[in-house]
């Protein structure tokens, strides 16, 4: 494929336009995240960089000065910083602490909680 970009400081507004055959989910993913709708992110593991759905994530958390991603049955490590990633995430998460973000839709302990407090009240 070829990939070609022109630099204008005149132009009113960047845009990108795409030629493709058929579309596949790379196209799809890159097309997501060039109009800022993101819904992953990268990541690590011992041997590979993977894409991690929001959707997927239970806790991410700053662990060792890393900040480290869990989904249901493994974690990973993000490059960023704790508030790199807190500014891409979808309002299904919540700062927990200063070293914690929880995504309040996966957490059972997050939803007993809130229960809890409303059967105080």
């Amino acid at each position: 494929m070829k990939v070609k970009f022109n630099i204008d400081n005149q132009l009113p507004e960047e845009h990108a336009e795409f030629w493709l055959k058929k579309m596949t989910d790379k196209f799809s993913q890159l097309g997501k995240e060039l109009s800022g709708e993101q819904d992953m992110v990268w990541c690590n593991t011992d041997d590979e960089i993977v894409p991690v759905k929001f959707e997927s994530i239970y806790l991410i958390q700053v662990e060792n000065e890393q900040t480290v991603i869990y989904d249901k049955s493994q974690n990973y490590r993000y490059k960023g910083r704790l508030y790199q990633i807190k500014n891409v995430l979808p309002h299904d998460f919540l700062a927990a602490s200063r070293s914690a973000i929880i995504n309040y839709r996966k957490s059972i302990i997050w939803r007993l909680w809130i229960v809890a407090i409303l059967m105080l009240l």
